[in-house]
């Protein structure tokens, strides 16, 4: 396809500006992309003649395998562009099953050469010489378990080569935009306004080559250039885990609806924002930014990299940054190249990239894969040591596995940025036990880099376990203030709100959580944890399962509903799932995490042999898991093996938190069953009101809400119960047991009072009333047996 650069094609009042690249409507400049404005100068060249679409593929993307949505999204731009309407069109005609036609009439204009403003801006030092090159970076064998291949897939026929080279350096392409039209300036003007007071946001980048194998570089070319543009120290530039969430709730199809980056730049109080683009074409790969203004989206700046071996893309992205950094006005830095700092296997970053991605989405298994992977094509890539490091210590439940990363990670970390290393050593120190250096360095971060979200969601995390829920949420309201809608801000706020039973507004801040991340289950799997301990079962059972559609081995889904079946009495249900949890979890700990389970649903059905195996095995899995095991040799009156098991115990009480001290809660609720069991009433009794004194725990089979009131029960004061029982269905009506146990105390005060005062007609009305308040619940373990179904905990 030959292109005349001098052209401007006239139809109606609209131009077609080839040198350009752009339509202009009504004074505004509407920038196509590369592939979009080739469609469109194709269809104008045939001068209203019917144009089929195998025509217009093979002229536009020559040998490459392109779906028809492509072409269709490109028909929708160049629609949009126009403001033209595909159902009574003025300009292009869809010809069903055919093809398309341009029905206005064309002018053709030839001008001597592009305005100033529209020239390329190539100077000796930012033209890029195209090498020919072999390129074996990434082999087609070495492909991740995602089903993604490596960054250059096989090339294309030999003799598109020069073709395609002539076409990209000879059009003026200074913007291959963003749908909405953007007004541009002269590239060559620096950015006078830049200060180092200024923030940066980098858009994921658009994957222009219709290739599905180049898609982990939309997000691994926005992380380089964060990474890069990071150590200029005059800017501060907003990270990939905060803007992934507004990123990724973006509909990235063309043809479908997109943020505007500049209300995702304006949410995050960004100064300016980049976009960027990549294709490959004719054996060649080419790497477009654009810099903008946040206020007006006008384009500040637009530069571009042309290469051939992959192994380049490293050294291109620094190049672009240096050229960047240079037009904003920023004081150079001596700084080493972005893969001294990272990579420079480009493969390794291609499993790191997609290794983050999925730790984002708490899909463990897959990131721990990706990023060991990494870490095996390049020993010294420290990054990528502190991901497999956080992954383990911080999301899964195995910190001891995950130290031996992170001191990886901080042997190396002449290879870390500053930021980078500030998180890896906050991780360190919570995988270890250490709030204090933990919560020191994390605010450290905060005041570096007020806006990073993760060190906020951690601080509050750290506050909620500590038991000081108010400065959690605090914490969380500034971060909030700097990004109302990351993701995890609001799930970590619903949670901290759960621990106060402000069930209404933890479940909407969840149902925020949800819609900032629809594709993921782990939202999904937080909002049921908040029906679950607000007392709306099925809803919470309707959650996990949309959790699971999207994923179905997600482990936190599966135990967590095998949670609601158990305390709605569903054993068999709650059984079939800890079984399957075991089955697919990775970790022992886990593992003994989900015998344990196992075990306290067979002693609730008094099937003692198969409590046993079940927490024998969650003994073999983690020497640690005792409790099961403990309840067991308190019902067989052992006490020698309960006092040993006893000791065990309490050196490892379940955290709400890595790093923290023992859930308190359950701490105290252990040492009240074991007092109750051997006889201790008053002690028992004192030790659950201090249960209740402190936080209830996030999740798991109980909160032990109501074990003061099941010991004040069993213990005959039934008076004292029937006030715990009515206080906990104020906070859940639905609370496991409560209104049968509730029932139960009222009768035995009725009967005394009947016995002190002959009062039957208040005996006869206590026992329908208790009928009534029992009968919309089912009948599920005597009140003794609610003590033996006590649970570790899950995070």
């Amino acid at each position: 396809m030959s292109i005349a650069v001098g052209l401007i094609y006239r139809v109606n009042q609209i131009e077609v500006d080839v040198s350009g690249n752009c339509v202009r409507r009504e004074g505004v400049d509407y920038v196509l992309r590369y592939q979009t404005f080739h469609v469109l100068l194709y269809l104008l060249q045939q001068g209203g003649k019917l144009v089929s679409k195998e025509e217009l593929t093979a002229a536009i993307w020559s040998d490459a395998a392109v779906t028809d949505n492509a072409l269709t999204q490109c028909i929708a731009e160049i629609r949009k562009a126009f403001g033209d309407d595909s159902r009574h069109p003025s300009y292009i005609k869809t010809i069903s099953k055919v093809g398309y036609q341009f029905v206005a009439p064309i002018e053709t204009i030839e001008v001597s050469q592009a305005p100033d403003a529209f020239k390329p801006e190539i100077t000796p030092d930012e033209s890029f010489p195209v090498t020919k090159v072999e390129d074996s970076a990434l082999k087609p064998d070495a492909v991740p378990a995602t089903g993604q291949t490596g960054p250059f897939p096989d090339r294309q026929k030999a003799k598109r080569i020069l073709l395609g080279l002539l076409v990209l350096i000879s059009i003026s392409l200074l913007v291959w935009g963003i749908t909405k039209g953007y007004r541009r300036v002269d590239t060559a003007s620096p950015v006078s306004s830049a200060t180092a007071g200024q923030q940066l946001a980098v858009m994921y980048f658009e994957n222009e080559s219709q290739n599905r194998d180049f898609d982990w570089l939309s997000q691994g070319l926005a992380d380089m250039m964060i990474t890069d543009m990071s150590r200029s120290g005059a800017l501060r530039v907003l990270s990939r885990e905060q803007l992934a969430p507004l990123l990724e709730a973006t509909d990235k199809s063309f043809g479908g609806s997109r943020a505007d980056p500049m209300h995702i730049a304006e949410t995050v109080h960004a100064t300016n924002f980049l976009t960027g683009s990549f294709t490959a074409l004719a054996g060649h790969f080419r790497i477009d930014i654009q810099l903008h203004d946040s206020r007006t989206g006008q384009i500040l700046f637009a530069d571009h990299s042309v290469f051939q071996d992959s192994s380049d893309i490293l050294s291109q992205v620094d190049v672009l940054a240096a050229h960047l950094e240079t037009k904003m006005a920023l004081n150079p830095v001596v700084k080493p190249d972005l893969a001294a700092e990272t990579t420079k296997n480009v493969e390794a970053y291609q499993y790191y990239s997609l290794g983050v991605e999925k730790a984002q989405e708490f899909e463990n298994a897959q990131a721990l894969n990706l990023l060991k992977q990494a870490t095996e094509l390049d020993p010294n890539f420290a990054m990528a040591y502190a991901r497999i490091g956080y992954t383990y210590a911080m999301v899964d439940f195995a910190p001891e596995k995950g130290q031996p990363y992170l001191q990886k990670a901080l042997q190396l970390s002449a290879r870390l940025s500053e930021k980078d290393r500030l998180y890896v050593n906050s991780w360190y120190a919570i995988s270890k036990g250490d709030v204090k250096e933990a919560e020191q360095t994390l605010t450290r971060i905060t005041e570096l880099y007020p806006q990073e979200t993760e060190a906020y969601w951690r601080l509050a995390r750290l506050s909620r376990a500590d038991e000081h829920p108010a400065e959690g949420i605090e914490i969380l309201k500034r971060g909030l203030a700097y990004s109302p809608n990351d993701k995890n801000l609001n799930n970590t706020l619903g949670f901290i709100l759960l621990c106060l039973h402000r069930y209404s507004e933890a479940i909407a801040a969840e149902k925020k959580y949800v819609t900032l991340a629809p594709d993921e289950p782990n939202p999904y799997d937080s909002l049921g944890m908040a029906y679950q301990q607000s007392g709306d079962y099925p809803n919470a059972i309707l959650q996990f399962n949309k959790a699971l559609s999207l994923n179905p081995q997600f482990e936190p889904a599966i135990i967590h509903m095998g949670d609601v079946y158990y305390q709605t009495g569903q054993f068999d249900k709650a059984i079939e799932l800890y079984q399957h949890y075991i089955q697919v979890t990775r970790t022992e700990d886990a593992q003994a995490l989900g015998y344990e389970d196992l075990a306290t649903v067979y002693l609730a059905m008094k099937k003692m042999p198969e409590a046993e195996q079940a927490a024998t095995l969650g003994l073999k899995s983690n020497p640690n898991a005792v409790w099961p095991s403990l309840v067991i040799a308190l019902k067989k009156s052992d006490y020698k093996t309960e006092s040993h098991l006893e000791q065990i115990l309490f050196k490892n009480i379940p955290t709400q938190e890595r790093g923290t001290p023992g859930d308190q809660r359950t701490k105290f609720y252990y040492l009240g069953y074991i007092d109750l069991h051997k006889g201790n009433a008053q002690q028992a009794l004192a030790d659950f009101k201090t249960a209740l004194e402190h936080l209830p725990p996030s999740s798991g089979m109980d909160i032990y809400e109501d074990c003061l009131a099941n010991a004040e029960l069993q213990l005959g004061r039934y008076e004292e119960a029937a006030v715990e029982y009515n206080r906990i269905l104020k906070l859940n009506p639905n609370y496991p047991q409560t209104r049968e146990h509730l029932a139960e105390a009222e009768t035995h005060i009725a009967r005394v009072e009947e016995k002190q005062h002959g009062v039957k007609n208040r005996t006869s009305d206590s026992g329908r009333d208790s009928k009534l308040l029992s009968s919309s619940m089912p009948s599920f373990q005597s009140t003794a047996d609610r003590f033996d179904s006590a649970s570790s905990l899950q995070d």
